[in-house]
């Protein structure tokens, strides 16, 4: 868990020394009539990919005497958020992001992974620079994720624990309380172990290098939200 930690608490850090050292830009006139402040929600679409994390996200090994060829392409995502837009400058609240992968993943028994995925919910701080109409951000903030790696009938492998988000923004107010942009999150996974379910019994332990995940998941796309009251 140390390492998505310690990324979040520099991440978190770099956004207020940016905004400390970015006052005259804040204290600028907004210009159009745009209302940030207030409820805030959005809806995100676009796609993920696979960053290596304890698995890599592309291999060739042997295990056993049996090659495990593996990799863990791109493939569609969404997500939500709602909140609340404390002023022009910040926005804190709960995020949703569904990333699924494109599996050509063999097992050690020879079986094709048919797909993989990963939920994640973070509790998120997003500070923010307004020029103009718009928003120039960066999403941070600790959560959970679950990534499952499912294999023909019921079978599956998955891991679940700590992780964490951060990333880059871009809103762009098309009314007074409307935007469109773009996301790119990292959402970073500390889970050290992976859960086998095979049949009605399931088996937990340390990552072994035949296993798809735990990976990292790059989330992007475009959002849309707004704001209300």
């Amino acid at each position: 868990m140390r390492a998505p930690w310690n990324i979040l608490v520099v991440g978190l850090s770099f956004a207020l020394a940016w905004l400390a050292g970015s006052s005259s830009v804040l204290a600028a006139d907004g210009g159009p009539n745009v209302r940030r402040k207030g409820g805030q929600w959005g809806i995100l679409v676009g796609g993920s990919a696979c960053l290596p994390g304890r698995a890599p996200c592309d291999r060739a090994s042997s295990a056993n005497g049996v090659t495990i060829d593996g990799t863990t392409r791109p493939s569609l995502a969404t997500g939500a958020e709602l909140g609340y837009r404390l002023n022009d400058y910040v926005f804190v609240g709960a995020a949703y992001r569904f990333g699924l992968f494109d599996m050509a993943f063999v097992n050690p028994d020879g079986l094709l992974y048919e797909t993989g995925y990963q939920h994640s919910v973070y509790g998120v701080v997003r500070p923010s620079i307004p020029l103009w109409r718009f928003d120039l951000g960066l999403t941070l903030g600790p959560g959970y994720s679950r990534q499952v790696y499912r294999l023909p009938g019921d079978d599956r492998d998955y891991s679940a624990g700590f992780s964490a988000m951060m990333g880059p923004s871009l809103d762009l107010f098309i009314a007074e309380r409307v935007f469109v942009g773009a996301r790119l999150d990292l959402l970073l996974n500390a889970q050290g172990k992976v859960c086998q379910q095979r049949a009605d019994q399931t088996t937990c332990a340390q990552a072994l290098a035949t296993d798809p995940g735990p990976v990292h998941q790059m989330v992007f796309g475009l959002n849309i939200g707004g704001t209300f009251l």
